[in-house]
């Protein structure tokens, strides 16, 4: 079963019943379909306010990963065997390609829509053409595993963090060349990672825990800075994601709990506020500021101060003292 929970209030909405072995989701770019997948291999287009599945993908393989492109009209779904699949809305017709390359990880749409960029485990990249998906350019990989390809927010680039020989984040040109290295490997140890819609912020989950970093330009010192650590997680986080336009992420943990967060930065200190939570076994986060935290009872506050969650701001704590 998939569900849908108010983005501001956590209050749980209407729910798909879907596959039996569900696997992942998409809302499309103008929110009016969702898209699901599942390990009997199909995908299901839902429409996303009457909860009607509207057409059915047959794949006969398992799909682990699905992205819709900018305009809606493209659904990129990763199979298990490590072939891809595009499906074309327009015409309701499906065609694979790379299917003779090595697996695939991770694959991402431009944010202009014109590429899709595809990660594979030895190291190679290839960008294809949504016109004529032809492959256009091959990075190839002189690193073991391409872990993750996202295109940073507004922008022609492609980011890749890479795993084995050296951690870290990557930035390519258009012509493929790399130019800029934005997190090196002692610093992030996560394939997943996502930016945010402005692009002056990375969330990575690594483990029980979530790292936020944050872009600063101020004259003296232009780059990435490591801005602050989410943990108290029970179960590894498996999925972060951004709310669009606005400085709040969400969590998914293997625990089953689901968490959103809203990032605040003020005179230079980065605070993480929980907005609202639900499923889990345990009730805690660890060193989260929860001020203006909505449907927390009293005892539930409690057992999370107790856990080492802040309920007061640095500015009243300050004030008081």
């Amino acid at each position: 079963m998939l569900q849908q929970y108010d983005a501001d209030t956590g209050k749980l909405g209407l729910a798909l019943r879907s596959h039996i072995n569900f696997k992942c989701a998409a809302y499309s770019p103008n929110g009016s379909q969702i898209a699901t997948a599942s390990m009997e291999g199909e995908v299901r287009l839902w429409n996303a306010q009457s909860c009607v599945v509207e057409h059915v993908i047959q794949t006969k393989e398992p799909v682990s990963i699905l992205a819709y492109s900018p305009c809606g009209r493209w659904i990129a779904l990763r199979l298990e065997t490590g072939g891809v699949k595009v499906w074309d809305a327009r015409s309701e017709s499906s065609q694979h390609i790379c299917l003779d390359r090595p697996p695939v990880n991770s694959l991402a749409f431009s944010p202009n829509g014109l590429n899709l960029a595809v990660g594979y485990r030895n190291g190679d990249i290839r960008v294809w053409e949504t016109s004529t998906w032809i492959c256009k350019m091959v990075i190839k990989g002189i690193i073991n595993l391409v872990a993750c390809v996202v295109y940073p927010p507004k922008s022609s680039y492609l980011a890749c963090y890479y795993v084995a020989g050296a951690k870290g984040i990557r930035l390519f040109d258009e012509k493929g060349e790399p130019f800029q290295t934005i997190l090196e490997h002692e610093k992030i140890k996560s394939e997943k990672f996502t930016y945010s819609s402005c692009g002056q912020w990375i969330a990575a989950a690594d483990g029980q825990k979530v790292d936020l970093w944050t872009y600063t330009s101020n004259g003296i010192k232009t780059g990435w800075a490591h801005a602050t650590t989410v943990k108290g997680f029970f179960g590894n986080v498996e999925k972060v994601t951004w709310r669009p336009n606005a400085t709040e992420f969400a969590t998914a943990s293997q625990d089953g709990s689901i968490r959103a967060w809203k990032v605040e930065k003020e005179s230079g200190n980065v605070s993480v506020q929980l907005l609202w939570g639900y499923g889990g076994t345990v009730l805690t986060t660890l060193g989260a500021v929860l001020v203006g935290s909505v449907g927390l009872t009293n005892t539930n506050q409690k057992l999370l101060q107790q856990r080492g969650a802040i309920f007061e701001s640095s500015s009243s704590a300050n004030n008081s003292a």
